[in-house]
């Protein structure tokens, strides 16, 4: 955990998820700004989507890529994914210099 607050680039695959997540990922304490956030073969359940936005604020860099690719989506709560992707896509057209993968689709795409 030393070296933590330095990353500049995450990816975790793979990554089982809670409702305590998001909270957990806000109260990491980082020194370096992140460019890029991986989590591939998401599982679990729901989080806090405005908790893992204000953590996406507070540690992107000015250029930010973030991917998220949930493990069997299908299987996966459908009103969260639905509520997650809008954030993500009000996020994406709030902020330039901004590229979101969600679930194998740019939401440049969608926008």
């Amino acid at each position: 955990m030393a070296l933590l607050p330095n990353i500049e680039q995450f990816q975790i695959v793979p990554i089982n998820v809670n409702e305590n997540t998001a909270n957990a990922l806000a109260n990491l304490k980082f020194n370096a700004k992140i460019h890029t956030f991986i989590a591939e073969n998401i599982s679990g359940s729901p989080f806090d989507i405005n908790e893992l936005v204000n953590y996406f604020n507070i540690n992107r860099k000015k250029y930010f890529n973030l991917t998220l690719l949930f493990k069997d989506k299908e299987d996966y709560d459908q009103e969260f994914l639905k509520n997650l992707k809008l954030a993500l896509v009000n996020y994406q057209k709030a902020l330039k210099n901004t590229l979101i993968v969600f679930n194998y689709e740019p939401l440049e795409n969608i926008v």
